[in-house]
């Protein structure tokens, strides 16, 4: 008899249950902060996912955040990363920057925190011209967040 779990089988089903528990209580921690829509001020395109804002929360109360977007992944700019994935990041970048700087408008909806005295934050990020993350999807520039992380971009 194996001291050994099979790879298959009970052993597989345990591992699975366990990491889907783990990922579970990690996306639990966040939280709907601040349900609604918030209008907000662009501070700076710190990534084509992430954006610094200055976000009216209340009535006269603003609040500097870091907001990443939500159900969409990106190209990324790092060491390693092939040529034509790094200009694609580049790319996403700048067409980020051109949606939210010629904006009439910049609003956030339903802003998920971990703990509200952080400046981190996930929202949905909309304009006149609609969503950003869906603006970028249609423009090739993201892709849904559950599509496997090794499927190259280009």
């Amino acid at each position: 008899m194996s001291d050994h779990l099979p790879v298959t089988g009970l052993g597989t089903s345990l591992a699975t249950v366990g990491l889907l528990a783990v990922s579970s209580m990690l996306h639990a921690a966040m939280f709907v902060a601040y349900p609604g829509r918030y209008p907000a001020r662009v501070m700076a395109v710190e990534s084509p996912k992430v954006i610094a804002v200055q976000a009216t929360v209340w009535p006269g109360y603003s609040r500097a955040l870091h907001i990443t977007l939500p159900g969409i992944a990106v190209p990324l700019d790092g060491p390693g990363a092939p040529r034509c994935q790094r200009e694609l990041a580049l790319r996403a970048r700048g067409f980020v920057e051109d949606f939210l700087f010629h904006a009439q408008g910049v609003e956030l909806r339903d802003i998920r925190m971990q703990d509200t005295a952080l400046e981190e934050a996930e929202a949905a990020i909309f304009t006149e011209r609609g969503s950003l993350q869906e603006a970028m999807k249609e423009a090739g520039l993201a892709r849904p967040g559950d599509v496997d992380p090794q499927r190259p971009w280009c």
